[in-house]
């Protein structure tokens, strides 16, 4: 009897948890959140806080979690299709090499075409900017411009570049064989490592990526790839279609962003947290408000 009583008193308690308000451990159903990822570098932080903050002020019914600091491209790119984030901003050379592994540079409807039939996700329009490899000198540096009218002076030069850099088929070796640059000579630095040592005038150039900081500052300047041989990396949104489809008001919320941020914006914007000093989220907010008062 008491056998019995028991079972009712426990299956009356299972009803009251599930029924009555109190959340049954094991039944507990998170809210849905569209989750916005980021790699770990200052410009991937800027770009998720515009992301989630245009969000919020376009679409703010939707509910926005952020997942910052990945470290590399392959885990945000298998965090994507894990479905452990809903978007995240990639570059199209690191889509097209990286993730495609391409020989050669793909249309950007080519580029989402691979993107929703082999991850189902989609790459939106871009966001204006593109961030790869260039060459930088000091701004007194007697190199001209183009890098196409570099190569009888380059031998005088002192190149210091990251390891990456040097040994990318997009990096050095590729600007190597089409521009038949040789230099005097060349040292593997660290990052970190590279505008001091052009600043201290130990190397007389350093690889660096068009959208740095330190361009915004006068006393640096990039050469020109005038013959346009390394490949584009223009930032854009990449989302997985099931959020796209689940969230409408999603893709038109984004799509306010398209061709909106150009090299020189993000320059500045990067310059703002690396050289003054302000975090990534005051960064975005302000560019955020000037964007959407311009757009009234």
């Amino acid at each position: 009897m008491n056998t019995i009583l028991n079972i009712r008193a426990a299956l009356l308690l299972i009803g009251f948890l599930v029924l009555g308000g109190i959340p049954f451990l094991g039944c507990r159903q998170s809210s849905p959140k569209v989750r916005i990822g980021c790699k770990n570098f200052t410009e991937q932080l800027i770009l998720g806080e515009i992301i989630a903050q245009a969000i919020q002020k376009v679409a703010p019914e939707i509910p926005i979690e952020k997942k910052w600091g990945f470290g590399s491209t392959p885990l945000i790119h298998e965090a994507l299709l894990h479905g452990e984030i809903d978007l995240y901003i990639e570059y199209s050379g690191t889509a097209e090499q990286l993730i495609l592994k391409s020989p050669h540079k793909l249309s950007k409807e080519d580029l989402d075409f691979q993107y929703q039939t082999q991850f189902q996700s989609q790459w939106l329009p871009a966001l204006g900017f593109s961030n790869g490899y260039v060459l930088i000198v000091r701004k007194d540096s007697t190199l001209p411009s183009k890098l196409s009218e570099c190569a009888p002076l380059i031998s005088l030069q002192k190149a210091g570049f990251n390891a990456e850099f040097s040994n990318r088929p997009d990096g050095f070796p590729l600007i190597q064989k089409y521009y038949q640059l040789r230099f005097q000579s060349v040292v593997n630095l660290d990052v970190g490592l590279l505008y001091p040592a052009l600043e201290s005038k130990k190397v007389d150039l350093i690889s660096g990526f068009s959208t740095d900081a330190k361009l915004n500052l006068t006393k640096y300047r990039s050469l020109e790839d005038d013959l346009q041989i390394s490949p584009r990396y223009e930032a854009a949104p990449v989302v997985r279609i099931e959020t796209l489809n689940k969230y409408p008001s999603l893709k038109p919320a984004l799509q306010r962003l398209s061709g909106k941020i150009s090299e020189s914006t993000m320059r500045t914007l990067n310059a703002a947290v690396e050289i003054d000093h302000k975090s990534p989220y005051d960064v975005a907010q302000q560019w955020i408000e000037q964007q959407f008062s311009h757009q009234k």
